[in-house]
């Protein structure tokens, strides 16, 4: 097992019951990876409340957790921890801290300096049974997605949906222009997924090119979904993410957890 691997599950926590149900979800993504469950809070000025908030978060976990406080933000907090883990998990809906559903400040500020993947969770749970959802953009920038996405999938015992949203150009009259591009998008589309099926052939793949925009494909597909994962990156000489509209769109809208790697990230 890869040093990678072996990183704990972090987790933001805080004083709402959405935070509660991220860490449910990160210990059940711990177990899966055979890996250690990290707490995280971000020390305010409610020291009983967030003293009971991390041993409601210790109980709700039902499995030994570590824990990293400090006074700093939130998201400073997570961007170091990010470091040392395998995937940063945020909750749903809340007031601020670690649960705001909104891109805010914490979420940017992660997506855009951690240092492993991070997962927003939905309005709803998980469903038991589904796939995993993966936009596959036909560049690098999708690469460590589609490399996260297999992974899941096989930890999950669970099918593989790769999309590639497209917008077809305009049809005038009756001839259609452009018609080949679908049939050139999908044959880009399985080349990159080539090398991850020899790697995971447990992971039975669909492969879907729609004439829509990626963000509307994707959210449509992720009714039912386990997982959706998308890909962004830096910009070359800028801090800041490139979380592009397909992400911002998702984390949003999506009713089930959305992953977002970076392409720097790596598997």
């Amino acid at each position: 097992m890869s040093g990678t691997q072996t990183r704990p599950v972090v987790v933001g926590v805080d004083e709402t019951a959405a935070a509660l149900r991220a860490v449910r979800w990160a210990a059940t993504q711990a177990g899966r990876r055979g890996t250690g469950l990290r707490l995280v809070h971000a020390v305010g000025t409610d020291g009983d409340g967030e003293a009971e908030a991390l041993r409601a978060a210790e109980a709700v976990a039902g499995m030994p957790v570590t824990v990293a406080t400090d006074v700093v933000s939130a998201a400073e907090l997570l961007v170091r921890e990010s470091a040392g883990a395998s995937l940063v998990v945020l909750g749903t809906r809340g007031h601020g801290g670690f649960s705001g559903r909104m891109i805010g400040a914490t979420v940017t500020t992660l997506a855009a300096r951690g240092r492993c993947p991070m997962v927003v969770l939905g309005g709803t749970d998980e469903p038991a049974a589904g796939p995993v959802v993966v936009g596959v953009d036909g560049t690098q920038t999708s690469d460590a997605a589609v490399a996260f996405a297999f992974r899941e999938a096989a930890l999950r015992g669970t099918d593989l949906l790769a999309v590639h949203g497209w917008t077809p150009p305009v049809s005038y009259g009756t001839a259609a222009l452009g018609y080949d591009r679908a049939d050139d998008v999908a044959e880009v589309v399985a080349a990159r997924l080539t090398g991850w099926r020899e790697r995971y052939p447990e992971v039975p793949v669909t492969r879907e090119v729609v004439p829509d925009t990626p963000g509307r494909v994707l959210l449509d597909r992720a009714s039912g979904a386990q997982l959706v994962v998308v890909g962004s990156r830096r910009r070359v000489g800028y801090r800041g993410l490139v979380l592009r509209s397909t992400g911002q769109y998702l984390l949003d809208r999506a009713p089930c957890p959305v992953a977002v790697v970076r392409s720097d990230h790596g598997d």
